[in-house]
């Protein structure tokens, strides 16, 4: 989980980019780019990816079955 947050992180701010900048930026991560919702800062921030890799986890531990209608009650009413 920690290196499924840090990657997420590293490419946060390359989401939504265009395949064109994509592909620029292929394989040259080099360390955490300044980010919008950071007030431009060089931080490390992931995003709702990595919260809701931790909630479907969260729910696995609780209910070792997959139940798509409990981890969608944890996405929607979870804080």
């Amino acid at each position: 989980m920690l290196g499924l947050t840090i990657g997420n992180s590293l490419s946060n701010t390359n989401d939504g980019a265009s395949p064109l900048k994509h592909r620029g930026l292929a394989g040259k991560s080099r360390g955490y780019l300044p980010h919008p919702h950071a007030g431009g800062r060089v931080v490390w921030l992931p995003s709702d990816d990595s919260q809701m890799a931790f909630w479907t986890l969260e729910q696995q531990l609780e209910v070792p079955v997959l139940m798509p209608e409990h981890l969608a009650v944890r996405f929607c009413y979870a804080r």
